[in-house]
């Protein structure tokens, strides 16, 4: 599906929002933005009247397509994990919109994210291939199990391999690398794990989704240190979240004497 979304833009967007209990955006697209950044700002980043909670930050959303956009990026942070999210496309609307809420919930509290279904990426027109080669870049490996996951993986292998054959191969090969990629199940759905991830590390998100997945993964804290010409700490800033981050960046490099700026994850995890 993401390789039609630069073709029908909104029409695409409001069945998505249609379809996932979302109201269809009234924002009309700008002529003069870029056609990607256009839709994949339509696409869902509204609270959800069922739910009544966010899918995706559109402030967020907004500054990192922009950013993309006007090619003004941000050096990459000190400690900070990059996720891949792995998933196997489900018949239940419910266990998709979960896995969205999932994506969008890490990427709200400011973790960098890979995610085939992330705005970002339609804006950029990514196919498959090249979003499973982002997982080079990666510290852990999500994949989230449901009921069609366990059943795909208890089943015969497909010749040629799927898609989702060909991700899980590079994410066992990259665990055998230095640094390894890390492996760490998000269990949605059913009784028992597949055999492939029995004996990995998981997190139990059935009963309470949002709130497991919280504790495992918190709101992102960043800190931006300026550095003299000598290499010298001149200033550290307050801690702040992923969405007010660009600002203090700008801010911190603009003080005097700052000949370059650091930016460091500071968040508390397990």
């Amino acid at each position: 599906m993401r390789h039609a979304w630069p073709g029908m833009e909104k029409r695409l967007a409001d069945l998505v929002m249609t379809v996932r209990g979302l109201p269809a955006s009234r924002r009309s697209i700008s002529e003069n933005q870029p056609r990607g950044v256009a839709f994949a700002l339509s696409a869902p980043a509204r609270v959800s009247d069922r739910a009544g909670v966010l899918i995706w930050s559109r402030d967020l959303l907004e500054q990192d397509l922009r950013a993309e956009a006007t090619n003004v990026q941000l050096p990459a942070i000190t400690g900070a994990p990059r996720l891949f999210i792995s998933y196997r496309w489900s018949d239940e609307i419910s266990e998709d919109t979960l896995v969205d809420m999932l994506a969008g919930r890490l990427y709200g509290h400011g973790y960098d994210i890979v995610f085939d279904r992330d705005p970002r990426l339609a804006a950029k027109g990514l196919d498959a291939e090249e979003v499973r080669d982002l997982m080079r870049g990666c510290s852990h490996f999500l994949p989230v199990v449901n009921g069609s996951l366990r059943d795909y993986l208890d089943g015969p292998r497909p010749a040629p391999p799927s898609a989702l054959d060909l991700e899980w191969d590079l994410a066992r090969r990259l665990a055998r690398r230095r640094p390894p990629l890390k492996w760490l199940s998000l269990w949605i759905d059913g009784e028992r794990l597949p055999r492939a991830l029995a004996h990995r590390l998981h997190v139990d998100l059935r009963k309470s989704p949002l709130e497991a997945l919280d504790a495992v993964f918190p709101a992102c804290r960043f800190q931006v240190l300026a550095y003299d010409r000598g290499g010298r700490l001149r200033h550290r800033s307050r801690p702040v979240e992923r969405v007010q981050l660009r600002a203090t960046f700008a801010g911190v490099s603009a003080r005097r004497n700052c000949a370059r700026c650091e930016i460091v994850d500071v968040t508390p995890r397990q």
